[in-house]
């Protein structure tokens, strides 16, 4: 069985600068986690063998502050922002843990909650058309196709992807736009209306009916 073995044991020189050892750091991490092959001392001069298959989840292999993780995602060590959205690797992945870190996990976001993180690999974390940055900044949530969760993607809601409330659009950040106790889904998309006859109770006719989300009283 070929074996090959990586040791944190190499040496730099003083001259070597701190992107090239992030790089060796990078690629010692990639090496081990697709190789299959046997690695030992990968770090602090542990002393410790990991065999194939012993991946550690969690677990900080090279000394570089980067845990490994179920997505096996990782940035880029010479660009400040990986997926060009605007927003600094560090800030989206502000508690450098390697996770996408957001809300309580119920997917809806009361006015106590808020999300924190995006992707440093994604420009639209959520993939729903809209830049991370761009949600931030009209305040949709990056990490939700619908930020209200009124069964309308945010998309739907801001049409014109511009980030305003215009005139014939619904608030991606308000499930109820117009607040008259009917979801901006349930008005747009309709319910059914069923007309019976009073003496047999034969159904006469089934309508579908729709009022304006943005009119209180349409």
């Amino acid at each position: 069985m070929f074996k090959q073995e990586l040791r944190g044991r190499r040496r730099y020189s003083k001259r070597v600068n701190r992107r090239q050892e992030a790089l060796y750091r990078f690629l010692l991490w990639r090496a081990f986690r697709y190789s299959g092959a046997y690695y030992e001392e990968l770090h602090n001069h542990s002393g410790r063998r990991y065999e194939p298959g012993d991946i550690l989840i969690g677990e900080d292999l090279t000394g570089s502050n980067f845990l490994s993780d179920l997505d096996q995602c990782t940035t880029d060590p010479f660009d400040n922002d990986t997926d060009d959205d605007n927003l600094c690797d560090g800030v989206e992945d502000a508690n450098q843990n390697g996770r996408i870190d957001g809300d309580n996990g119920d997917g809806i976001y009361g006015e106590s909650e808020t999300w924190e993180e995006t992707s440093p690999n994604l420009k639209d974390s959520d993939g729903d058309t809209f830049s991370d940055k761009d949600e931030k900044d009209w305040e949709y949530n990056p990490l939700s196709k619908d930020t209200d969760n009124d069964g309308l993607l945010d998309n739907e809601e801001d049409s014109n992807s511009n980030g305003i409330l215009d005139s014939s659009e619904t608030d991606p950040t308000e499930m109820d736009t117009d607040g008259d106790g009917l979801t901006d889904s349930q008005e747009k998309n309709g319910w059914m209306v069923v007309i019976t006859l009073e003496a047999t109770g034969e159904v006469k006719e089934r309508i579908n009916v729709t009022s304006d989300p943005r009119d209180i009283d349409s």
